[in-house]
């Protein structure tokens, strides 16, 4: 009958759309577990976990010489982060090494680490060389060699070039801190606490900087970093060199970004006063790209290259995936190359030698 078989086609029609409709509810339902369960495995837990090159806290309580009544006020750091992860139900996104840096760093203040460990991005500590490539290669900012340290022997160096810095671009300031923390921490990694030779110094070469290369929101992030406001790491002499005669402008904007502690760690000077700085065999070091020829040896582009090669090579090594982004596995702190402690294997050794070791189990007792 014609109704009866136009009755029966639009009846197949809306089952037909029907199933249509649930398949698509289906795949949107799918699509937000999947989004949801990525999101989950991105904030996932590290609690009790290590990451790819990173010293075990046994290792480096003894890296670092700490000995029993250091590890004890550790534990107390810890036990009151983990009540604070309870109280908020938030997960424990840092390893038990990296909260000893935290201790380390605030000197074993409660109140002063847990500050510092809700400031701090877990993912700076992930940060490395394949997914900073591309900013590394701009010669923006990177370490110099080991060889180089302060006239005093307390600290080793990085260099910064901040004429080669636009904040305007796009990302162009996220990039540059990322870049910061990323050498800041290679540094501090390498050296133990316990030696001389433990701080670090940063020079800025201000040559053909204008102000187009400033922002007050960079400087203020850029600062923060560098006093250790946002990472467990900074820097103990700032050597601004060459900058222009109208910088006093830049400074009056600087100063307040400054703890009056910290501002008597900056000097503005000239490239030839870095002879009262700097070790007397300096220029054979520092870039090639200052006002004299006579001021720097090394050929920026070589070392740059060098550098990201070595520590690609590095972390490859201890297990970063090559094709990971910023939220790569890395902290390779236990690994040594030509721009960290030469022979620091061996170095590590004599240290263990020399100090009382942490008694076996001792992290397990407290």
């Amino acid at each position: 009958h014609p109704s009866s078989h136009h009755h029966n086609k639009t009846t197949k029609m809306e089952n037909t759309t029907n199933n249509r409709k649930a398949r698509r509810r289906n795949s949107s339902s799918n699509t937000m577990v999947t989004r949801t369960s990525n999101r989950s495995d991105k904030t996932k837990e590290v609690k009790g976990q290590q990451l790819g090159g990173e010293r075990t806290v046994q290792d480096e309580a003894l890296f670092h010489g700490l000995g029993r009544d250091e590890l004890i006020k550790f534990a107390e750091v810890k036990a009151h982060y983990e009540i604070q992860l309870e109280a908020t139900k938030k997960p424990c996104l840092f390893t038990d090494t990296q909260l000893l840096r935290f201790a380390m760093f605030c000197k074993f203040s409660v109140p002063k680490s847990l500050q510092l460990i809700n400031k701090t991005k877990s993912s700076h500590f992930r940060l490395n060389a394949f997914a900073l490539q591309e900013q590394l290669q701009t010669q923006t900012l990177f370490p110099l060699s080991s060889e180089l340290t302060t006239k005093d022997g307390s600290s080793h160096v990085f260099y910064m070039r901040p004429s080669r810095f636009l904040p305007k671009e796009r990302h162009a300031t996220s990039s540059v801190i990322r870049n910061l923390v990323y050498v800041m921490n290679q540094i501090d990694t390498a050296y133990p606490k316990n030696q001389p030779c433990h701080d670090i110094c940063f020079i800025a070469n201000m040559s053909l900087w204008t102000m187009k290369h400033f922002s007050t929101d960079y400087c203020l992030k850029f600062m923060q970093c560098l006093q250790g406001q946002v990472f467990p790491v900074k820097v103990s002499l700032f050597l601004i060199v060459n900058p222009p005669s109208w910088f006093g402008n830049v400074w009056k904007i600087m100063k307040p970004m400054l703890s009056q502690k910290f501002q008597q760690k900056v000097h503005m000077i000239s490239e030839d006063k870095l002879k009262d700085f700097l070790s007397p065999n300096y220029p054979q070091y520092l870039p090639n790209e200052f006002e004299s020829d006579e001021t720097g040896k090394v050929d920026t582009e070589t070392w740059v290259k060098d550098f990201i090669q070595q520590r690609q090579t590095l972390e490859q090594q201890a297990g970063t995936d090559p094709t990971d982004d910023e939220e790569s596995l890395s902290n390779f702190s236990g690994h040594s190359s030509s721009f960290a402690v030469p022979e620091r294997s061996s170095k590590k050794k004599h240290l263990a030698a020399q100090q009382e070791p942490v008694e076996h189990g001792v992290l397990a007792e407290i």
